[in-house]
C-alpha cells in the first residue's frame, strides 16, 4: 500500500467521549489507606491521548513513592452495543493484571460510577470506584476494595496542566514483549472462511510500546466491502502467572479479553478468549521482528469460522 492510514485525532469520535479527561498532561496526588491506618502519599504524572481516530482515550501514568515507581495504562471508551452503562474502561497494571469496568454517568453531578465486569467472578471481594469532575481540568478519583478481611481505600486528585506531553525516560520492553514485533506501520493480509465463502482482506496497523515498555498498543483497520472496520488491541505480559494478556477493542463496541501461552519451539503465542469464554482461538507466530502470521478459529453456536493472515513491517 502506497499511503498510510492516519489513526491520530485531536477530537473525540463521538460526543459521549467528551466526559473523559482532556488530552495532554495531568499531575495527580494520591492517598491510600489499608485497614484505615495512616495514609500512604504518592504522586503521579499522567499523559492522556486519543486513540484510533478519537474512539478511545488512553491514559499512561507513572506513580512515584520515594524511589519506587509503578506504571498503569487505562483505555476508556463508549460501547454503543449495550442499552445501559455504555461507558467502559480497561486497566492494565505493570504486573500484568488486567481488569475491565462498566460505568454509569450522572451528568448533573459530573460523576462516573464504575463497576467491575472483568474478571466476572472475584470470590469474597467487594469493589467500588468513582470519578468526579468538579470543574474543567480537575478530576477526583475514589475507590474502596474489601478482600480477605482487608480494606483498601484511596482518593486521588488530578489537575490538568496543559495540552503538551511530558515524555518520561524511555523504558525498554521486556523480552516477552519485544517478541511482538517492531514499532511502526504494518501491512496486513487476511483470508477469512465465513459461511462457506472465502474473503480476501487487506489492512494496515500501527503499533507502539507504551511509555512504560510494559504494553504493546496496536491500532488497525481492515478494508472490508462497504466501510472500513477499525480496531485496537493492547497486549501485556503477566509476570505473576507467566502468561500473555490481550484486550481487543472494537471502535464502538465491547472489549474481548484473551490469555496467551508462549510455545517456544514454535515461536508462537496460543491465544484463547476468556471473555467471551472459549469462543475464539488464535495461533500467532512471531517469526521475526518484521513479520508475523496467524490462524484463528471462531465458534459461533453450531458454526465454525476460520481465517489466516500475515503482517509485514513497513516503516
Amino acid at each position: 500500500m502506497d499511503s498510510f492510514e492516519v489513526f491520530d485525532s485531536q477530537k473525540p469520535a463521538r460526543p459521549e467521549l467528551e466526559v473523559y479527561e482532556e488530552v495532554g498532561y495531568w499531575e495527580q496526588e494520591n492517598r491510600v489507606k489499608t485497614n484505615n491506618k495512616q495514609a500512604q502519599l504518592t504522586s503521579a504524572s499522567v499523559n492522556v491521548r486519543r486513540g484510533l481516530k478519537g474512539h478511545f482515550v488512553i491514559l499512561e501514568s507513572k506513580v512515584s513513592a520515594g524511589k519506587e515507581e509503578k506504571y498503569n495504562l487505562i483505555v476508556k471508551y463508549y460501547n454503543d452495543l449495550v442499552e445501559v452503562n455504555n461507558y467502559e474502561c480497561v486497566w492494565f497494571q505493570d504486573d500484568g493484571l488486567v481488569q475491565g469496568f462498566t460505568g454509569s454517568w450522572e451528568s448533573e453531578r459530573a460523576r462516573m460510577t464504575w463497576q467491575l465486569n472483568f474478571p466476572k467472578k472475584l470470590p469474597k471481594s467487594k469493589f467500588s470506584m468513582e470519578e468526579i469532575y468538579p470543574k474543567y481540568g480537575e478530576r477526583i478519583f475514589k475507590f474502596k476494595i474489601e478482600e480477605g478481611g482487608k480494606l483498601i481505600s484511596g482518593e486521588s486528585k488530578a489537575v490538568y496542566m496543559g495540552e503538551g506531553f511530558r515524555r518520561p525516560k524511555k523504558r525498554y520492553p521486556k523480552i516477552e514483549l519485544s517478541r511482538l514485533g517492531s514499532e511502526g506501520y504494518w501491512n496486513d493480509y487476511e483470508t477469512v472462511r465465513f459461511s462457506g465463502e472465502t474473503i480476501e482482506l487487506k489492512g494496515q496497523s500501527r503499533q507502539r510500546f507504551s511509555s512504560s515498555g510494559l504494553c504493546m498498543i496496536s491500532e488497525g483497520v481492515k478494508y472490508t466491502e462497504g466501510a472500513p472496520e477499525y480496531y485496537m488491541w493492547v497486549k501485556t505480559w503477566d509476570s505473576e502467572q507467566k502468561i500473555y494478556r490481550m484486550a481487543r477493542f472494537f471502535e464502538s463496541g465491547p472489549a474481548h479479553h484473551y490469555v496467551g501461552d508462549w510455545l517456544a519451539p514454535l515461536k508462537t503465542i496460543k491465544w484463547v478468549s476468556v471473555e467471551p469464554p472459549g469462543a475464539i482461538e488464535i495461533m500467532e507466530r512471531l517469526e521475526q521482528s518484521s513479520k508475523r502470521s496467524w490462524t484463528y478459529t471462531v465458534w459461533d453456536g453450531n458454526k465454525t469460522n476460520t481465517g489466516k493472515g500475515v503482517s509485514n513491517f513497513v516503516k
